[in-house]
């Protein structure tokens, strides 16, 4: 745990910028005249114009040339598909970049990669559905995109970063930026980050995990119509959410990192796409999630990373959800409203959350 005396205000600004289903944040702290400029993921690959068109006149109006602390929460596509491009156009001016190293996991994709040409072949080396343990329509050159979605973008970050010779830090629990002790690492702990590698290494589940996840996204009825049969039925949105079963939530996002900022002694957390098995992993859990101020509810909104539970311990008093058609449930704002939360989405908006507002 992170203790520290503020003895003066800080003022914090956050943009949650509108790139549908997928994470861009910016974070503008100042304290006793200091100024600190993280950006947190870069969303899809056409979207990083959208982020350097939004750093750009709050670096200017600061003074830098270029972000303090780049974040990368995880590697999804959604999350990292623009962070090469923002990370070129910077270059080495950045500060430095928080990520985990992606060794294992791009050992993994390309064990996948390998494994899905063989039953690409003709004739397959085996029926797809047999090799995944699943039944039911998969198409393997299907399986293999989603899989492989950020493959690419993951090695070409990493070869950016060296590229620039920009300092990286692989961020756990319990630590904090130098000279900012208010910008703390809650998640993950290296235990729970290490037993999710290992789940890793298994190459058919992490096909059929990676595979299956958007698959059942895919398949899920639009965000508007979805709400419009919850009202029809009245039903209390925190039971609804309860009562929904949850898909298993992949390591890849289980392990994203769970960042915590302490402005004018309020707390702001920003969670990636981070699992209700990621929140009950942190160091002292449930205390250190408790009160939250300002709440980024992880993976756009999804029903199978938040619960009526966690909700209860965080109690937020605004939370912002930055998601499209593709993973929102409405239970989940639903149930935070319910709450007393004060509850903000970008596909509601169509454009940019800012906070406070």
């Amino acid at each position: 745990m992170i203790i520290f005396n503020q003895t003066f205000i800080m003022d914090i600004k956050i943009t949650m910028l509108n790139v549908g289903d997928g994470d861009a944040i910016i974070v503008q702290l100042t304290k006793n005249k200091q100024q600190l400029i993280i950006l947190i993921d870069a969303g899809h690959p056409g979207d990083a114009q959208l982020c350097i068109d939004a750093l750009n006149p709050v670096l200017k109006s600061s003074g830098k040339n270029a972000p303090d602390l780049v974040m990368v929460s995880h590697y999804d596509a959604d999350h990292i598909g623009g962070m090469k491009a923002v990370v070129e156009h910077y270059g080495a001016a950045i500060g430095q970049v928080w990520l985990h190293k992606p060794g294992i996991l791009i050992k993994a994709a390309e064990q996948a990669a390998g494994l899905l040409l063989e039953h690409l072949a003709d004739p397959p080396k085996e029926n797809i559905q047999d090799f995944l343990g699943f039944h039911g329509d998969l198409n393997p050159n299907e399986a293999r995109q989603f899989v492989l979605e950020s493959y690419n973008q993951m090695k070409d970050l990493v070869g950016t970063l060296d590229k620039y010779q920009i300092k990286t830090v692989e961020p756990f629990a319990g630590q904090s930026l130098a000279n900012w002790p208010e910008v703390s690492v809650l998640g993950p702990t290296p235990a729970f980050y290490q037993a999710c590698l290992k789940k890793m290494k298994d190459v058919p589940n992490l096909i059929a995990q990676e595979t299956l996840l958007v698959l059942n996204e895919s398949k899920q009825e639009p965000f508007i119509g979805k709400l419009s049969k919850m009202l029809e039925k009245d039903t209390d949105p925190c039971g609804y959410l309860k009562s929904q079963k949850k898909d298993h939530v992949t390591e890849v996002n289980q392990i994203s990192i769970i960042l915590q900022i302490i402005a004018d002694g309020k707390k702001y957390l920003f969670t990636g796409d981070a699992s209700l098995e990621s929140f009950q992993a942190v160091s002292q859990y449930p205390d250190s999630l408790r009160n939250i101020y300002w709440l980024k509810v992880p993976h756009h909104g999804s029903h199978n990373n938040s619960s009526p539970e966690i909700f209860d311990i965080m109690k937020p008093v605004y939370a912002d959800i930055s998601g499209g058609d593709r993973y929102l449930d409405e239970e989940v704002p639903g149930c935070l409203t319910a709450k007393g939360t004060k509850v903000r989405t970008t596909l509601d908006t169509k454009t940019n959350l800012i906070f406070p507002y």
